[in-house]
């Protein structure tokens, strides 16, 4: 039987380069974290991909200034089943992660000491495994997104906002429009004007990923992908090897758009009276079903927060918030594509 090298060349490409529109996305919000990506210890080991029908990943962005940990997802492929699906968790989580205090999860990976550090800390306090991690640059984010010729989004509102500290002017109309690396950058940074504060932000980025995948699923040649590829190659740090990473690629192959999901870690923002610091509390029984269900962790949530990290029973306005049984929704990146996000302006 003669095979069709071209036809194959170009499947293998689109697959990877699914993955690679998960990856590259984790720099929207970095602002460039060259300097925190290379204070990584880049001698560490690659580690081998579980033996089993899952891989999970640890898939990170880096704010520019602080080295905060901005966008945290956890990313699940099921190998079996043929469908992937990426858990946000928002960056104000409420977290113990020192010996000295409850912090924002966003500072984590900076005081822990790296991403291994992270993944150690999540796989831990979340009774879940993960095999490894990716951090990218902004500059990955851009480059990626001006080889793939721009990202068609229909913008649900005009984003307008300027911060001279961090040297960020947004001005974007709504309506639908092809973003460039540069513009596509502003729309993912942009997060004052939403109902929802931060959550809104979260939403906005499922818009993208979604709008960025069918893109590339679209259009992706063997040219492009190499040119894409090659655009990013310095901008990405992982603790993953080669085989790994074309393994994980290969396995995107035959998933479909809507057996990949996006849903974020239930919870509910509180302000502490203390400090006047506001943090996102995750809901217990809501982070067990979704770790249970998408990622492959214990359903009896056996193995969720043994040690009280993402709680605190001195407040018990966050031990409601905890205990609470809080609704959380899957959206499919077709059906995102299709009929949008309800994201509403302040």
């Amino acid at each position: 039987m003669k095979v069709n090298y071209k036809k194959q060349i170009i499947a293998i490409s689109c697959g990877f380069a699914m993955l690679i529109s998960l990856f590259a996305f984790m720099a929207v919000i970095s602002q460039n974290s060259k300097d925190v990506v290379e204070s990584e210890n880049n001698d560490a080991p690659a580690i081998g991909v579980r033996d089993s029908d899952r891989v999970n990943f640890l898939l990170l962005g880096c704010d520019r200034a602080s080295g905060l940990t901005d966008v945290m997802m956890l990313v699940s492929v099921d190998t079996e089943g043929k469908r992937a699906d990426i858990v946000q968790i928002p960056r104000d989580t409420y977290a113990r992660y020192s010996k000295r205090s409850y912090k924002k999860l966003n500072g984590a990976m900076a005081i822990l000491g790296g991403a291994d550090k992270l993944c150690d800390f999540l796989s831990d306090s979340m009774g879940v495994d993960i095999d490894g991690y990716f951090v990218f640059t902004l500059d990955a984010f851009v480059k990626v997104v001006d080889a793939v010729g721009g990202v068609e989004i229909d913008l649900p509102f005009d984003m307008d906002y300027n911060d001279p500290y961090q040297g960020l002017s947004i001005h974007l109309d709504a309506g639908p429009q092809t973003l460039d690396g540069e513009a596509a950058e502003k729309f993912v940074r942009y997060r004052s004007g939403y109902v929802r504060g931060d959550l809104g932000r979260i939403d906005a980025q499922k818009l993208f990923m979604a709008a960025f995948i069918k893109k590339v699923s679209e259009t992706m040649t063997p040219v492009s992908f190499v040119k894409m590829i090659s655009a990013v190659m310095g901008d990405i740090q992982t603790n993953l090897d080669m085989k790994n990473i074309t393994d994980l690629a290969l396995t995107v192959l035959d998933i479909k758009a809507e057996n990949v999901g996006m849903l974020t870690l239930a919870g509910e923002d509180i302000q502490i009276s203390s400090g006047g610091a506001w943090y996102y509390v995750l809901s217990r029984s809501a982070a067990v079903r979704v770790l249970s269900e998408y990622l492959g962790a214990e359903s009896d949530g056996s193995g969720f927060d043994c040690e009280r990290v993402f709680c605190n029973p001195s407040y018990g306005e966050i031990m409601r918030i905890y205990d609470s049984d809080i609704e959380y929704h899957r959206s499919d990146v077709s059906d995102i594509n299709q009929n949008g996000i309800g994201i509403q302006k302040r």
